[in-house]
């Protein structure tokens, strides 16, 4: 019996090591670093992320895992106006603290932006014995319009037999959200009439979650996942940023006006997430995993993805990965408002939430990856990925957008 559990259990560790399900406590530290670069077509947003992580034990039964990221943004996004080709060149504070025109080349359409983002997570695990672990974590994320914190807690648990986990988690953050450069509007604020109604201090939000789930080592070479998560978030949901027009319609909307968009200031989120990753006899592994998520907002979203780890020889593999997604449109999303219903200028008119934002509109995306890894030095992990991300959207006044990804990172396990 010992046999088969050891066979089990190397066989689980070399399955788990691709994706963290779980992972094993030995004396190493290790030091973890990574640079990504998220490029979107048309000279929109572009990301640079620099992530550097140490891990390790610091007695027989505690670790500590500490993640640092630093982010730069920038390019331009979407404001949620429709263009204006005749805009009457009303100057709007934009993402971090840059201004537009609404009578600029893209009318109103996109607003250049920057912005940066610091962040830090501690993760302090214990194993109490051999079957009960847990995890105590903290989070704080600092950008020039947005700050989080945030504690967590999960609780792993071992059968006897070592070949069923299960999991249990609760995540508390709170949130603080304001506009740089200028006072936070209302949401359902005339764009017009800027001075009218603005939120002074910023805005709050409390999210919370709970997690449940089970792993299994199935066979020698197969392990399954399974997990729930149910979050509850109240407070300020709004971008501060996102606008949506008033206009007449028509094949070509005319603007009429416009107001800040208007978010619930409640929402409750569940998810579903299942994965399996099972190792042929060639000794490639293939990962299958399905995610289906829905809120109350009426968002319903279902994510598909599948990696196939191709082994090389010396150490290397080269993954290649494909992801499809799927998203319905939130209940108050819409291009835009009709200007024979709604009135900028007269409150009552308006419906109490409204939003233009891309994000929130029904979606399909499709993204093709491909990983490589090699052993580099002594202990040493060099990885490269790239990937290419295309998507299409139901309603927006963007209806395209496509991404490139790529990704530098390199481990290195001192011994």
């Amino acid at each position: 019996m010992h046999s088969i559990r050891s066979r089990l259990a190397l066989a689980s560790c070399a399955l788990l090591s691709q994706q963290g399900f779980a992972q094993g406590i030995d004396n190493d530290w290790v030091v973890d670093s990574s640079f990504l670069n998220y490029s979107e077509s048309d000279d929109r947003v572009v990301v640079n992320k620099v992530i550097a992580a140490v891990n390790g034990n610091v007695s027989t039964k505690d670790s500590v895992d500490l993640q640092l990221v630093y982010d730069t943004m920038s390019g331009a996004t979407p404001t949620g106006l429709v263009f204006d080709p005749a805009g009457a060149g009303e100057t709007i504070t934009g993402v971090s603290g840059g201004s537009f025109s609404t009578g600029g080349g893209n009318g109103g359409t996109l607003a250049e932006f920057e912005d940066t983002r610091l962040a830090a997570k501690l993760d302090w695990s214990h194993q109490y014995n051999r079957t009960l672990g847990a995890t105590y974590g903290t989070a704080i994320s600092v950008e020039n319009d947005y700050q989080s914190a945030g504690l967590s807690l999960n609780i792993a648990k071992d059968t006897d037999s070592r070949l069923t986990t299960f999991t249990a988690g609760l995540a508390s953050t709170f949130d603080t959200i304001s506009r740089t450069g200028g006072d936070t509007p209302l949401p359902l604020s005339n764009l017009a009439d800027p001075e009218s109604d603005v939120m002074v201090e910023a805005a709050t939000r409390h999210t919370y979650e709970a997690l449940v789930g089970i792993s299994r080592i199935l066979n020698v070479r197969t392990i399954a996942q399974f997990n729930m998560t149910l979050g509850v978030s109240a407070g300020y949901h709004s971008d501060p940023y996102k606008l949506v027009s008033i206009a007449d319609p028509g094949v070509t909307p005319v603007p009429r006006g416009a107001i800040y968009e208007s978010r619930p200031e409640d929402r409750t989120r569940r998810s579903l997430y299942g994965k399996v990753a099972h190792q042929l006899e060639s000794g490639n592994i293939l990962h299958l995993s399905y995610r289906h998520y829905e809120d109350d907002w009426e968002v319903v979203s279902d994510t598909v993805e599948s990696r196939y780890m191709w082994k090389l020889s010396r150490g290397s593999f080269i993954e290649p990965s494909i992801r499809w997604y799927t998203q319905s449109a939130a209940f108050f999303y819409t291009h835009f408002l009709d200007s024979g219903i709604y009135d900028a200028a007269d409150f009552n008119t308006l419906p109490q939430f409204v939003s233009a934002d891309y994000r929130l509109d029904g979606l399909e995306s499709i993204t093709y990856g491909v990983k490589y890894g090699t052993p580099i030095f002594t202990g040493g992990k060099l990885r490269l990925r790239a990937a290419f991300v295309q998507q299409t959207y139901d309603d927006s006044e963007f209806d395209q957008n496509e991404a490139i990804v790529v990704q530098v990172s390199f481990k290195n396990v001192f011994q």
